[in-house]
């Protein structure tokens, strides 16, 4: 009797537990998790990381404006700890490809200090409630957010920025300079902010996009040659000069000097000459209105550049980001002042890119709208 008692009891244990096994499913990680899994590894390896988590970048697989939240996956996310010391930054990054399943640990020192953001301890990240998941979402289904440009990017970093001041970190949708809108998202409430944060009037990128209507008008409006040339679909370049070899200085103490913008404008209908147009402006000497300008016929096409489409002219970061960019990453600064802002066909790019000259280093490319960069080989 009592064998028998034990083996029915027995039986129903099983099956309870069996039932509290479905009624309790795993858990699917969130991109969250990732952070803190790949935050956690960094601090495992490099003690020195604990306590000075500053972003974690997505990569999505499409612009968030096109696909419904379902659809967007993160293709990498990179993790990045960092803290200044005796005058050096100290960075360390566990980057994630989501589709192969490989992490890559890197540790390096670079001579400017990280600017833009404000360290998230961990007392801060054990807070934070809202995954990227959820961001996604409630930007998609805000109206001020979904209905600017402000979503249209492939690009989602959490941090917590200096400008504006957040009480608590922020997911950031895209943020190149020249967007109407910016939209954040807090990563402890899940309220979804849009900023109009124009290009500050004097700043490079603000020179940028007022040169390039300027000079579209004294050529098209003002009729300069005596016909109106279109200028509109053909910037080449932008072509800066810093103060220094980027090798030489930190990037606090880096600047442009001057700028010429470059257009190539082949015949149509009654302009039967190719044309190449610039714009030049020194910075230094020169006053907001000091901008100048001349046009030349040239006899041979333009070859080596795609056109600079109008549309990045919003899009695109000031030559300083790209400098920092430059200077906080592991690859070594050029060894001259030259930068050119062009989309080249060789290599092939999807963005414009500031291509760092050099001549002993080589040349450096750093993305204009995402700030990835590419070693010239």
């Amino acid at each position: 009797m009592k064998r028998i008692l034990f083996a029915v009891s027995l039986f129903w244990g099983l099956f309870l537990l069996m039932s509290c096994e479905k009624e309790t499913p795993v858990e699917e990680k969130t991109y969250y998790d990732f952070i803190i899994e790949d935050y956690t590894t960094l601090v495992s390896n490099y003690p020195d990381a604990k306590d000075n988590f500053i972003e974690a970048r997505f990569v999505l697989n499409k612009p968030v404006s096109e696909a419904t939240s379902s659809e967007l996956k993160a293709e990498s996310l990179m993790t990045i700890c960092y803290y200044w010391k005796d005058g050096e930054s100290h960075i360390f990054t566990m980057t994630r490809d989501f589709t192969t399943g490989e992490t890559q640990m890197d540790y390096y020192t670079a001579d400017s200090p990280w600017l833009g953001d404000m360290h998230i301890p961990e007392s801060e990240m054990a807070t934070l409630s809202v995954s990227l998941e959820k961001a996604i979402e409630n930007a998609k289904n805000d109206p001020e957010a979904s209905g600017s440009d402000g979503l249209n990017s492939a690009y989602i970093t959490l941090r917590k920025p200096l400008w504006p001041v957040w009480e608590n970190p922020q997911f950031v949708f895209g943020g190149s300079a020249g967007r109407s809108k910016h939209v954040f998202v807090d990563s402890k409430t899940g309220a979804v902010t849009s900023l109009e944060m124009p290009a500050e009037s004097g700043s490079t990128i603000g020179y940028l996009v007022d040169d390039y209507n300027t000079l579209l008008d004294l050529y098209w409006g003002n009729e300069i040659l005596g016909f109106k040339l279109d200028l509109g679909h053909h910037m080449m370049q932008v072509q800066y000069t810093l103060n220094a070899p980027v090798n030489s200085v930190k990037a606090g103490e880096l600047y442009p000097m001057d700028v010429t913008y470059v257009f190539f404008v082949p015949a149509y209908g009654d302009v039967t000459s190719d044309y190449v147009v610039r714009g030049m402006r020194d910075f230094i000497h020169g006053s907001v209105d000091d901008l100048t300008t001349e046009a030349e016929v040239v006899t041979k096409p333009w070859t080596g550049d795609k056109v600079i489409a109008p549309e990045y002219m919003d899009e695109v970061m000031s030559v300083e980001d790209a400098v920092y960019t430059l200077k906080l990453s592991n690859v070594t600064a050029t060894d001259t002042p030259y930068v050119i802002l062009h989309l080249p066909e060789t290599p092939s790019f999807e963005n414009p890119q500031y291509e760092f000259l050099g001549e002993k280093t080589g040349s450096v490319y750093v993305d204009a709208v995402t700030g990835e960069i590419t070693q010239k080989q």
